[in-house]
């Protein structure tokens, strides 16, 4: 399973600092460009159950949850947010 093999190299941390990115520095279309590609990243990992637990424990809850709740966040952001909780 590729998703296991992702996150066992490392690759849920870097995606979960995606959805923190940028300060005011970065363009905000470049910030949620980057957060909706990580939150897509996300839902298609936390589609094996040990991946959530990696997930969880890198901060990635609280994020996807804000991402959520952005008043402009896409969609398609918002239906990848919810449908990693879902798995």
């Amino acid at each position: 399973m590729r998703q296991v093999a992702i996150a066992e190299s490392g690759g849920i941390v870097p995606l979960v600092n995606l959805l923190r990115a940028g300060g005011p520095e970065v363009q905000p279309e470049v910030r949620k460009a980057a957060q909706e590609t990580a939150a897509g990243a996300l839902h298609a990992l936390a589609r094996a159950p040990a991946n959530r637990v990696s997930i969880a424990d890198a901060g990635g809850i609280p994020l996807l949850v804000t991402l959520f709740d952005i008043a402009d966040g896409s969609d398609e952001s918002k239906e990848q947010v919810m449908t990693s909780f879902d798995h």
